[in-house]
Parts: structure tokens; C-alpha cells; sequence
């Protein structure tokens, strides 16, 4: 899907894998077997350390996010604007459909995971 995002808007990826690792084999050899991992060291090594490492690289002083309130049990609330963060949530307050529809009218490339 990045690589549509790249195409359509002209913008380049910056690309992070898990501390180490650039393969299946290497991840299972470091960490173990994704279907036996806690989810949550699952999502720390795959997720949240690639993504702050790149935070570091890109030294920006704003970020904005796709993050909505809908995705997590603890996002009861979710600014649209975190100031201590620094941090731009422009669709707290989507919904899934809201999502989709929006991608939808506008041509956006949307993961086929989802």
C-alpha cells in the first residue's frame, strides 16, 4: 500500500522494519514466533519501536497521525490536537465507515488488510 500512496501523491516512504531485521527468518530468529508472542511485545517490536525510531530520524516538530478514537479500547477520548505530544489527530473523530467512504470518493489506496 505505501508504495500506492508513493505513486499517486509523489511523496516518498520512509520505511521501518523491527530493530535488526529485514526478513521473516531474522524476526522469527530474534523475537520467535509471531503466533506465539504476547500482543503486546508483538506490537512494541513491529510497531511502536520502528515508528519511534523514525520520529528521531525525521527530527519534525509536528506529527500528524491517523489515529481514531474507535481503534482502541483505552481511546475513550482522543484530541484532535495534543499539545504536549506536538501531535495532529485529524480523524479522532471518524468512524471506520467514515474512513472508507472518504477513500472512496477520493481515490485514496487503503491496505488490503483492512
Amino acid at each position: 500500500c505505501a508504495k500506492l500512496v508513493q505513486e499517486k501523491y509523489g511523496k516518498p516512504a520512509l520505511w521501518k522494519l523491527p530493530q535488526s531485521v529485514s526478513t521473516r527468518e531474522e524476526f522469527m530468529a530474534q523475537y520467535g514466533d509471531v503466533e506465539e508472542m504476547d500482543a503486546a511485545d508483538f506490537d512494541f517490536v513491529s510497531k511502536v519501536e520502528p515508528f519511534q525510531r523514525a520520529l528521531q530520524e525525521c527530527s519534525k516538530d509536528i506529527l500528524i497521525t491517523g489515529r481514531r478514537m474507535d481503534q482502541a479500547a483505552q481511546r475513550i477520548e482522543l484530541a484532535v490536537w495534543e499539545e504536549g505530544k506536538r501531535t495532529l489527530n485529524p480523524m479522532a473523530g471518524f468512524s471506520w465507515g467514515d474512513i472508507i467512504a472518504y477513500a472512496d470518493a477520493h481515490g485514496v489506496p487503503v491496505n488490503r488488510g483492512h
